[in-house]
Parts: C-alpha cells; sequence; structure tokens
C-alpha cells in the first residue's frame, strides 16, 4: 500500500523504513475513499496470507481496522542497529540517557525481530536496559507495542517520557 491510501510513512533517523499505519477510530467516521482503501488492504492480506496456505477463517475484515506492514528487512536491520547504538552510546546525564531509551524503545517497536513473541522479547529487554541506563526499573505503558505500532515517534516517547515522570514522582513519596 503507498500514499494514496492514506498511508503516513514514517522515518526515524533518516532511515528509509517504510511502516505503513491505518487506524480507523470508532469515533472517527472514515470518508468512503479510507473506507474503500481499508477494504482493498484487508483483501490483500487474505489474498498473500491464503496464497502462503495460510488459514485465513480468523482475520477480520471488517469494523474498525487497523493494519501495518513491516519495513523491508535491510531497513529493519539498520532501525535495530540505530536503536543499539542509542542503547549502547555513553550518557553524560539522566536526560541524555532517558531521551536515547526512549527512542530506542519506539525504534525497537518499529522494527521487529520475529514475527511472532517480538512484544514481549521487546518489554524485556527494554526493562533490563532501560533498568541499566537510568538506575531504576523503567515503566512500561499498557500495550506499549500498539502505541508504538499506530503513533509517530513524537508522541510516543512524550507519552512514554510521561508514564516515566509520574512514576518517579509517585516513587519519591
Amino acid at each position: 500500500m503507498n500514499d494514496e491510501c492514506g498511508g503516513r510513512h514514517q522515518a526515524s533517523a533518516a532511515l528509509v523504513s517504510r511502516r505503513v499505519h491505518f487506524y480507523a477510530h470508532p469515533l472517527v467516521p472514515l470518508s468512503g475513499a479510507m473506507r474503500t482503501c481499508l477494504g482493498l488492504v484487508a483483501a490483500e492480506m487474505v489474498a498473500r496470507i491464503a496464497a502462503r496456505g495460510g488459514d485465513t477463517s480468523r482475520i477480520i475484515t471488517t469494523g474498525h481496522l487497523i493494519y501495518m506492514a513491516s519495513p523491508p528487512q535491510t531497513d529493519s536491520q539498520a532501525i535495530f542497529h540505530h536503536a543499539m547504538t542509542l542503547l549502547a552510546q555513553d550518557h553524560a546525564t539522566p536526560a541524555t540517557a532517558l531521551s536515547a531509551w526512549l527512542r530506542a524503545a519506539y525504534l525497537l517497536y518499529q522494527a521487529p525481530r520475529t514475527k511472532r513473541g517480538s512484544d514481549a522479547t521487546t518489554r524485556t529487554f527494554l526493562i533490563a536496559a532501560g533498568t541499566y541506563l537510568l538506575h531504576q526499573p523503567p515503566v512500561l505503558l499498557h500495550d506499549v507495542d500498539l502505541h508504538a505500532c499506530v503513533r509517530p515517534q513524537d508522541q510516543f516517547v512524550t507519552q512514554l517520557r510521561a508514564v516515566q515522570h509520574t512514576a518517579h514522582i509517585n516513587s519519591s513519596r
């Protein structure tokens, strides 16, 4: 799918990652063109899975849909490498360490390493890496993987930063 269907291409750190997001909120009416486009995306996904011999009987193709396409393997590797670089750098201040961890969290969900289980693996890794970098266990959003997939990076980072701030205030009491 591409931009004529309302896809929103997101790039991070000048990487050419193409992760296309289509999100239909239940309270926001869709235009006829967008509804048609989502139907085309659903039909294409079902056809691809069926062509590989997959079971398509449980795929929902109507209602309020979320569809995502992962980046090509080379882009995924570059995104992952950038996330690891952010985490591996020396950070002069706790603020720079937090900033790096927040951005890395987003990038890791943009470039999953496996098709199954990557969300749980990434959550576990983020807690371990965050504990090392931040000198205390970080707090993740509920459904952090979904937030990373449907929000632009700046919104995701702002929201995850706010959770860290609130957790820090609450732990200081």
